[in-house]
C-alpha cells in the first residue's frame, strides 16, 4: 500500500469545540446542539392550562419547576390559576380562543394528565443474610405509572410539541414507598423526558472528510498530528488557489467547523455543494447549522454549567 493510502486509511479527527485529534477518515465533533424539539432562543416556559385531578396537577407543576431550575436552562412560570384555555389542532395552538398570543421569547404550556395510577404486586427480592450469604424473599412492591399529554407553543401559535405523550414509571417496596411518593417519582420521570426533548444537549457527530484529492494529503497529515489550526491554514491556502475544487471547499469547511467558526464554515459548505455536491456534504452542513443554532440560543441567556464549553 502506498503512503497516501496508509495515511487516508488512518485519519480520524476528534474534537471538543475546537480540540481535535485524527485517527481515521471521520471527523468526530462534540458540541452543543438543539434538542429534538427546537425552540430557538426561547428560554421561558409558562404553564397556562392543565387537566387532571388538582393534587396530581400540583405534583406535576412542582416537578417541571424544580427540574427546570436544576437544569438551569429554562425558567418556568405557573399561570394556570388565571383561567386561560389552550386548544391544540394539529401543529396549531390557540390561546384563549385565539384572542391572546404569547410574548416573544416565551412558550406556552398545556399539560393534561392522562394516567395517574399505582398498583401493588408481589416480587422476589434477593437479600443478604447476617452470615454473608443470600436468600430470596417475596415482598409486596408498589408501581406507579404516569402519562402526561403536553403541548408547547410559541408566540406565533406554532405547537413545537403538540399533544405529545410522555410516560413516567417508578417502583419500590411497599414498606419503603408510599403511593404519593411513587407517583411523584413517576411524574418526575415523565417531566424529565419532556425537558430532555426540548433542552439543548451535548452531541457527538462523525463527519467524513473528502479524501479523493491526493494534493490535499499533506493537509490531512497536519490535521492528523493534532495541529488543527495549522491544517486550517494549509487548507485555506489550497482553497484560495483552487476555488473551483469542491473537496477543497468542503474540507476547509470541516476544519473551520471543528474550530467553532460555524458561520464561515456554512458558507464553504454551501460552496462545496454548488461545485460538486455529495450526499455527506449536505449532512455535514446540517450538523454545522444545528451547532450554530445552539450557540445563538445559549447566547440569549445564562449558560448552564452542563452546557458550558468543556476543557481539554
Amino acid at each position: 500500500m502506498n503512503p497516501r493510502s496508509l495515511l487516508l486509511a488512518s485519519v480520524v479527527l476528534a474534537l471538543s469545540l475546537g480540540c481535535a485529534s485524527l485517527t481515521k477518515t471521520q471527523v468526530t465533533i462534540e458540541g452543543v446542539e438543539p434538542a429534538l424539539m427546537e425552540l430557538g432562543k426561547t428560554r421561558h416556559l409558562v404553564l397556562l392550562d392543565g387537566d387532571g385531578r388538582p393534587s396530581a396537577q400540583k405534583a406535576v407543576f412542582q416537578q417541571i419547576t424544580r427540574q427546570a431550575r436544576a437544569t438551569g436552562y429554562f425558567t418556568v412560570q405557573d399561570r394556570t390559576r388565571e383561567g386561560h384555555t389552550v386548544t391544540v389542532i394539529g401543529t396549531r395552538a390557540d390561546l384563549d380562543g385565539g384572542r391572546r398570543t404569547m410574548p416573544k421569547g416565551q412558550a406556552g404550556l398545556r399539560i393534561a394528565i392522562l394516567e395517574w395510577r399505582s398498583h401493588r404486586e408481589a416480587q422476589a427480592v434477593k437479600r443478604q443474610s447476617d452470615d454473608g450469604g443470600s436468600y430470596t424473599e417475596v415482598v409486596p412492591f408498589r408501581h406507579g405509572g404516569v402519562v402526561l399529554e403536553i403541548s408547547l407553543f410559541d408566540e406565533t401559535g406554532r405547537a413545537h410539541v403538540a399533544q405529545a405523550e410522555f410516560e413516567g414509571h417508578a417502583s419500590g417496596e411497599v414498606s419503603r414507598l408510599s403511593r404519593s411518593i411513587v407517583l411523584e417519582r413517576a411524574a418526575r420521570d415523565a417531566i424529565g423526558k419532556f425537558l430532555e426533548s426540548i433542552t439543548p444537549r451535548w452531541v457527538t457527530r462523525s463527519v467524513p472528510l473528502d479524501d479523493e484529492d491526493p494534493l490535499q494529503a499533506p493537509t490531512l497529515e497536519v490535521a492528523r498530528s493534532g495541529n488543527i489550526t495549522g491544517a486550517t491554514r494549509d487548507a485555506t491556502r489550497y482553497f484560495q488557489q483552487n476555488r473551483g475544487n469542491a473537496s477543497a471547499a468542503y474540507n476547509l469547511a470541516v476544519l473551520l467547523d471543528a474550530l467553532g467558526d460555524y458561520e464561515e464554515a456554512l458558507g464553504l459548505y454551501d460552496r462545496a455543494q454548488r461545485l460538486g455536491s455529495k450526499p455527506f456534504y449536505a449532512e455535514s452542513r446540517e450538523g454545522c447549522m444545528r451547532r450554530l443554532s445552539a450557540r445563538r440560543a445559549l447566547a440569549s441567556g445564562p449558560v448552564p454549567a452542563s452546557l458550558a464549553p468543556r476543557s481539554r
